[in-house]
């Protein structure tokens, strides 16, 4: 099987962009370079079943989304809009039908919803403001990280650090706050995953994560809380140490993802540069876990459908370099590092196959 990884940098300058890596059976990735050069923070999401990816960047001080149709390891422009946020977009989604994507942004305390035709083009953007605040560090206010859409896309979840709270809101003509899950106090949730009905919610300053249940009406159950890192769990309460990105006494969670037969969960810490990879049972918990040593600081996980390999993309911080990590399965929850490629800038991945 082959593997596209698309890789986004975050560069302001001409180097920015989107670049690609294949790997074929097993081999090392090898570079295609920059596929579609872009400025800026540049995120990405991507349907494969509708040849479509959303990618965000900036031209001058406009925060920009570009629709694009994905061929393989070919890349052309569908669209491009101007998104009314506040200079700090830090992620972007797109709906299971092809019909809106979603993107995120850390100053502007709202997410912008942007209609789609059946090409992928922009129709509109709607903003829908979020609330709130808690007791942290970079809680004083609405800071939302990520919005996903639920697997019927009936609703979209945005996991508000600030706030302190993942928020449903309806996919609908008139999109709006339905329901509201907080769990603990200064905790920040940042990332969820889906099995289901069930949530899996990655808080971003402890490490804890819920575990929810999605009703019909948007509203949640919360299932449990708690935290899965063995060892070190940082003293979140204390005074900030390091005020620089993230302080050095929060966990930096990062990604949580389900693998596509739903019997793996994996979640990344990047503090202490590790990643859980956890069995997931009937009952939809994940106490059967382990943990693996990652080099980098992992900011972006991606699994492969057959769960062999793992892609673990770190991101370059705390002076530390970007580096993509290919990991191979050797056991039912063990996977052993195969590949470690130093990236300049690396921040967000996306990955295709073929």
């Amino acid at each position: 099987m082959k593997y596209d990884i698309f890789i986004g940098r975050k560069d302001l300058t001409a180097e920015g962009g989107v670049y690609l890596f294949t790997m074929e059976d097993g081999e090392l990735p090898v570079s295609k370079g920059n596929v579609f050069p872009v400025s800026g923070f540049t995120h990405i999401a991507v349907r494969e079943e509708h040849s479509l990816m959303a990618v965000t960047g900036m031209e001058e001080d406009r925060d920009m989304l570009y629709m694009l149709k994905a061929d393989g390891e070919e890349l052309s422009l569908i669209d491009r809009s101007v998104v009314p946020a506040a200079g700090d977009i830090c992620h972007v989604d797109i709906s299971h039908d092809g019909r809106r994507a979603v993107t995120t942004d850390f100053r502007d305390g709202a997410i912008h919803i942007a209609d789609l035709d059946g090409e992928g083009r922009i129709k509109g953007i709607r903003r829908v403001p979020l609330r709130g605040s808690s007791v942290s560090y970079r809680q004083e206010r609405t800071h939302p990280h990520s919005c996903f859409f639920s697997p019927d896309d009936r609703y979209l979840l945005a996991s508000d650090l600030g706030a302190n709270r993942v928020y449903s809101v309806s996919n609908d003509g008139d999109p709006k706050i339905v329901g509201e899950w907080c769990g603990r106090e200064g905790i920040g949730q940042r990332h969820v995953a889906f099995l289901g009905d069930i949530v899996y919610s990655l808080a971003e300053i402890t490490g804890d994560i819920g575990i929810l249940k999605l009703k019909e009406d948007g509203s949640f159950i919360e299932i449990s809380l708690k935290p899965y890192m063995k060892g070190y769990i940082p003293d979140y309460s204390a005074e900030p140490v390091g005020k620089v990105v993230l302080p050095k006494n929060y966990l930096g969670s990062a990604d949580i993802v389900v693998s596509e037969d739903g019997s793996l969960l994996f979640a990344s810490y990047r503090q202490t540069k590790k990643l859980a990879v956890h069995a997931i049972d009937m009952s939809g918990g994940i106490d059967d876990y382990e943990m693996l040593d990652t080099i980098g600081l992992v900011r972006s996980v991606k699994v492969s459908p057959d769960n062999r390999y793992i892609f673990a993309l770190g991101e370059e911080m705390w002076g530390q370099h970007g580096r993509l990590e290919v990991f191979e399965r050797t056991g039912r929850l063990s996977y052993e590092r195969i590949y470690d490629i130093v990236l300049t800038d690396a921040f967000i991945m996306a990955v295709t196959t073929e």
